[in-house]
């Protein structure tokens, strides 16, 4: 009941992006030749409009890995999680991507023993039999490292999370949040209430941990 007393307030963790009505995949259609990821897919949009605020921009998709994307510049470094989704409002596909940004809250601010392991990670190629390179912007991997750790020593120092889906409309949230606090019955119900907890989690552990948190997704 509180929350649902503080919609808009709630709703301000969600940016909108109408490129992501068009995205059908989380990766696209990728072959030994591929050097980038599919039209139209999320990891693709996340590519084309986030990398350009940062001087490193990575893929740790896979091998142990602490996001999908990570940007890297003298002030911020961001995690970008992605999930896509045929379906509207899936809370287990939600909870499966905010789970993963949770637990890597901490690799915002790694150990030089973690950094010089990912060191040897993202200077291979993509799931081993693409052409697409992890480093998908920057000079080489050691000066991202070393960027990296510059970056750390910022006093103003921003960490960054964004959790990037498909699945969720923030105006079609925002009607069904209003529907459930008028105690109206309708057919994502349950998955509504659902991912109105994992948000609220989302929330309450990145303030605790000093975390600038989000969820892009579609208008």
């Amino acid at each position: 009941s509180r929350l649902l007393g503080n919609i808009q307030s709630f709703l301000k963790i969600f940016k909108i992006f109408p490129a992501l009505e068009n995205t059908t995949s989380e990766k696209g259609s990728i072959t030994n030749t591929s050097t980038s990821f599919g039209t139209n897919s999320v990891f693709q949009f996340v590519e084309s409009e986030f990398q350009g605020e940062f001087d490193y921009f990575i893929c740790d998709d896979r091998d142990k890995e602490w996001a999908d994307h990570i940007g890297i510049n003298d002030s911020k470094i961001s995690f970008y999680h992605s999930k896509s989704k045929n379906s509207l409002f899936s809370a287990s596909d939600f909870q499966d991507v905010v789970g993963q940004a949770q637990k890597n809250f901490g690799n915002l601010t790694p150990t030089n023993g973690q950094l010089k392991w990912k060191e040897g990670v993202w200077q291979t190629i993509y799931r081993g039999n693409t052409q697409i390179v992890k480093l998908r912007k920057g000079t080489d991997v050691p000066s991202a490292i070393t960027k990296w750790k510059e970056t750390l020593q910022n006093p103003n120092l921003k960490r960054e999370v964004n959790v990037v889906v498909d699945f969720i409309s923030k105006r079609g949230l925002k009607e069904r949040l209003t529907r459930l606090r008028n105690g109206e019955n309708f057919q994502e119900k349950n998955e509504v209430v659902q991912i109105l907890w994992f948000i609220s989690s989302l929330i309450s552990s990145s303030q605790e941990l000093g975390i600038e948190s989000y969820i892009c997704c579609k208008p």
